[in-house]
C-alpha cells in the first residue's frame, strides 16, 4: 500500500473535516441572508450579477455546511451527538428556505420574459436540487418528514418535469461537449438516483437520457484528454460526471461503468481517452501550485481532493496533484454541494481500496514535459524551476479568449508573462462584447499584434500546424500563426519557442512574411510593471528578476491597462512592445527571457 498517499489522504480529511466543524458552529448561531427581488433585477438593470449571487451562494454555503455536518454525524464521522438536533433543525430551515426561493437558476440564465422561467433548469439549479435530494436520501429519518416532502415537490416541478418532459435538448446544454452538460446532466442523474428508487423504470428511462446526454460531454475533450475550457471548468464538469458516475457504479454493483465506457449500446473503445482525461488536471499545474489559466480559468487553481479520489479508484496509477494545492471548503466561493460531499466522504473510501491492493510506488507529480498535441499545449518545467506553456487552438473553442500562440512564462510562484484568465462576468461578457474585453482579446495575451488588428474571433482563425520536439534537454515548439489572423494580412507567420528543460531559458522567435499592408508589433503581457533598459526589460518579484532580451535595435514601450478580473476587482495589466523590423514585408523577431535570482 501506497502508505505515503495513505498519510495525505488522511491529513486532507482531518483539515477539511475540521473546517466544516468550525464552520457549522459559527454558522449556527447567524442568519442565513435573504434573497430579494430588487438583487434579482440588477442584472437586467446594469448587468451586475455580482450582488445576487454573493447572497445566493452564502445561502448554498449554509445548505452545504450543514448537509455535511448532518452527514458526517450521521456517518460517524465526528463525536459531537449533543448538537445533531440543532444541526439538524438549522438544516431542515435552510431547506424549506431555499424552496421557496422564486427561482433556483441564476439571473443570467433567466428570461422572465418566458412563460415558465421561475422553473429554468441551469447549472445552479441542477446543482440545488442534487444537493436536497441527496440530502433527503442520506438523512432519511433524520430530517422532519415534511422536508422530505418539500423537497421531493420542489425537485420534481423545478427540475425534473422541465427537463424530462421536454424534447432533446431540453436547452442547448443537453448534448453539449462543455461543462454544462456535465455539471447538469451529472447533477440530475444524482438527484435521480436519490429520490426516484421506488420506481425502478421511471429511474432506469430518466438514467437513459441522462447517460446518452454526458457521453456529448466527454466528446468535447480533445483525444489527448484535455479540457481547452481550463482547468476550473475541467474540475467543475467532471466533478459532477464522476459524482453520478460513481453512483451509477454502485447502484448497479459495477454493471454500468461509465468510467469505462459501458451503457446501453457503448462500448469500452473510449476507455483510453477516459483515462487521458482523468489524468488532464496534474498537467494544469506549475511545480509550485500556480495553474495554467488559459480561457476563462485562473493562475491559482486547484484541486478536488474528493473528486480525484474517486478518479484514482477507478484509473490503475492515477497521481495526485500535490496536496498543497488541494482546496479546502472555502476555496470555491459557490460551494458546490457535490465537490464538497466528495471531500468528505471519498479519501476513506480510497484508503480502504488501497488497503486490498498493492499500489505503485509514489511517482513524481510533476513531468518535465507534457505535450497535448490534440489541444495543441505544451507544458514544460525545468530543473532550474522557471516553467513554460505554450498554445495554438483556434478562436472559438468553449469560454475561449482570442489567443493563438499565446504562451506563459513562470517561476518562483510568479507568472512574469502572464494569463490573465478569467475576467468579472457581467452581461455580455458572453455576448457581442467579449472580445472588447482585454482578457478575452488577443491584445491581453502575448502574441503579435498585426497591421495593427488584434486576432479575429471564429473557428477558423486558428493555428494550422503545430509541433512540439524533445531534444538534448531542451522542447522546440513549432506553430503556424498565419491563420489566426485577418484573411490576406500575412502570407506567413512562424512562432518557434525553444525551451531550456535544465535551466528555464526561453527563446521565442517570430518569422513573417506580410501581404496586404506592413506592420508587425510584438505585444507581451505582464502584470509586473516593466523596466525598460535599452535592449532589455527587467521584471522584479520577491527577489526574483525576469530579464527580457529585445532582438538588435528594438524600442520598447510599455502600454498600461486597466482589467477587471474575476472577482470585479481593477487590475493593472503591462503590454511590452516593439515594432518588428521590416524589409520587403518580410522580418525576424527573435527575443530571450530568462530568470535570475530564483529561490
Amino acid at each position: 500500500m501506497n502508505l505515503d498517499l495513505e498519510a495525505k489522504l488522511s491529513q486532507f480529511k482531518a483539515n477539511f473535516r475540521r473546517e466544516v466543524r468550525e464552520a457549522a458552529q459559527k454558522l449556527l448561531t447567524e442568519e442565513m441572508p435573504s434573497i430579494t427581488e430588487e438583487l434579482f433585477g440588477l442584472y437586467e438593470k446594469n448587468g451586475n450579477r455580482v450582488l445576487y449571487e454573493r447572497v445566493y451562494f452564502t445561502r448554498r454555503k449554509f445548505l452545504a455546511v450543514f448537509g455535511l455536518e448532518a452527514i458526517a454525524q450521521r456517518e460517524n464521522l465526528l463525536p459531537l451527538r449533543e448538537t445533531e438536533s440543532s444541526i439538524l433543525e438549522k438544516l431542515a430551515l435552510i431547506i424549506e428556505d431555499i424552496c421557496r426561493e422564486e427561482c433556483w437558476a441564476l439571473p443570467p440564465h433567466v428570461n422572465r420574459k418566458e412563460e415558465g422561467w421561475r422553473t429554468t433548469v441551469d447549472l445552479f439549479a441542477a446543482e440545488t436540487a442534487q444537493a436536497l435530494a441527496e440530502l433527503a436520501s442520506r438523512l432519511s429519518g433524520k430530517l422532519p418528514q415534511y422536508t422530505i416532502e418539500c423537497i421531493r415537490e420542489n425537485v420534481e416541478r423545478r427540475v425534473f418535469l422541465p427537463y424530462f418532459t421536454s424534447g432533446i435538448p431540453y436547452r442547448n446544454w443537453e448534448n453539449g461537449p462543455h461543462n454544462w452538460n456535465g455539471v447538469c446532466a451529472g447533477a440530475i442523474g444524482s438527484a435521480c438516483i436519490h429520490l426516484m428508487k421506488d420506481d425502478r423504470q421511471r429511474l432506469k428511462d430518466c438514467l437513459t437520457r441522462i447517460c446518452g446526454s454526458l457521453e456529448y460531454y466527454l466528446k468535447g475533450f480533445a483525444e489527448d484528454g484535455a479540457c481547452t475550457e481550463g482547468l476550473g471548468y475541467y474540475t467543475y464538469g467532471m466533478a459532477f460526471f464522476s459524482n453520478f458516475a460513481q453512483e451509477l457504479f454502485d447502484l448497479t454493483g459495477g454493471q454500468y461503468d461509465l468510467f469505462n465506457g459501458e451503457w446501453g449500446e457503448l462500448s469500452g473503445g473510449a476507455e483510453d481517452k477516459r483515462r487521458k482525461i482523468a489524468g488532464f488536471e496534474r498537467k494544469c499545474f506549475f511545480r509550485d501550485g500556480r495553474t495554467l489559466s488559459f480561457a476563462d480559468g485562473s493562475s491559482r487553481g486547484s484541486f478536488r481532493a474528493g473528486f480525484s479520489c474517486v478518479l484514482a479508484m477507478h484509473y490503475p496509477n492515477f497521481i495526485f496533484p500535490d496536496f498543497s494545492s488541494a482546496a479546502g471548503l472555502d476555496s470555491n466561493g459557490c460551494y458546490h454541494f457535490t465537490d464538497l460531499k466528495m471531500d468528505l466522504l471519498m479519501p476513506d473510501r480510497l484508503k480502504v481500496l488501497l488497503k486490498d491492493s498493492v499500489a505503485p510506488e509514489p511517482m513524481d507529480v510533476f513531468s518535465p514535459l507534457d505535450v497535448l498535441p490534440a489541444a495543441q499545449w505544451v507544458v514544460a518545467r525545468s530543473q532550474a524551476g522557471p516553467c513554460m506553456a505554450c498554445k495554438g487552438g483556434h478562436n472559438m473553442e468553449f469560454h475561449n479568449h482570442n489567443d493563438v500562440g499565446h504562451f506563459i512564462y513562470e517561476g518562483g510562484g510568479e507568472l512574469f508573462f502572464t494569463d490573465l484568465g478569467a475576467g468579472e462576468y457581467r452581461k455580455g461578457y458572453f455576448g457581442e462584447g467579449r472580445y472588447e474585453v482585454l482578457c478575452n482579446s488577443s491584445l491581453g495575451h502575448s502574441v503579435p499584434i498585426v497591421n495593427g488588428k488584434p486576432q479575429p474571433a471564429g473557428k477558423e482563425y486558428g493555428c494550422g500546424s503545430f509541433d512540439a520536439e524533445q531534444w538534448d534537454g531542451r522542447v522546440l515548439v513549432k506553430m503556424d500563426l498565419a491563420e489566426a489572423y485577418e484573411r490576406g494580412a500575412v502570407k506567413s507567420l512562424r512562432r518557434t519557442l525553444e525551451f531550456d528543460l535544465v535551466s528555464g531559458k526561453l527563446a521565442v522567435c517570430d518569422s513573417v512574411r506580410m501581404g496586404s499592408k506592413q506592420s508587425m508589433t510584438e505585444n507581451l503581457v505582464t502584470q509586473l510593471c516593466p523596466v525598460v533598459e535599452g535592449e532589455r526589460v527587467l521584471l522584479s518579484s520577491g527577489g526574483m528578476f525576469c530579464v527580457l532580451r529585445l532582438p538588435e535595435k528594438a524600442q520598447a514601450r510599455v502600454r498600461e491597462y486597466s482589467h477587471s478580473n474575476h472577482k470585479g476587482v481593477m487590475e493593472k495589466v503591462y503590454a511590452i512592445q516593439w515594432e518588428v523590423d521590416l524589409t520587403e514585408g518580410a522580418g525576424i523577431s527573435q527575443y530571450f527571457i530568462e530568470l535570475e535570482g530564483m529561490k
